[in-house]
């Protein structure tokens, strides 16, 4: 971790601490270097196809954090639809979720929410 001076009103700097993705507290800039990763499961019927992708790029383009899906040692952006297309996940496929930045955490809940909700595909399916 490595803790960079960021006077919040007049440092030229506090531009360099906000583009990595820095995390401002008080006079200190705290730049997160951890890796987010989990588990998840495509459980809609369709798998992973334009909507559900879609749906996932709309989720991981809300945060600042490089979020990316790996199945089998093949690893995609979260931010690219074409990229997530090419994974060819189907129902059952299980996939590792990575998340790198300051707001890391929360968009590993949110984006794995989606994949436990099935894309909100399940419902329709009933």
């Amino acid at each position: 971790m490595v803790v960079q001076h960021c006077n919040q009103r007049d440092d030229p700097d506090r531009s360099f601490c906000l583009f990595f993705h820095s995390v401002c507290i008080g006079d200190h800039a705290v730049m997160s270097s951890a890796t987010i990763t989990r588990t998840v499961v495509v459980r809609n019927p369709q798998g992973l196809h334009a909507r559900p992708a879609d749906l996932l790029v709309r989720e991981a383009s809300r945060y600042q954090a490089d979020i990316s899906l790996e199945k089998d040692g093949y690893r995609v952006d979260c931010k690219s639809i074409l990229s997530l297309l090419t994974l060819g996940a189907q129902c059952g496929t299980e996939m590792s979720l990575y998340a790198e930045g300051a707001d890391a955490e929360h968009a590993v809940a949110m984006i794995a929410e989606l994949f436990e909700n099935g894309f909100h595909e399940m419902e329709q399916a009933e």
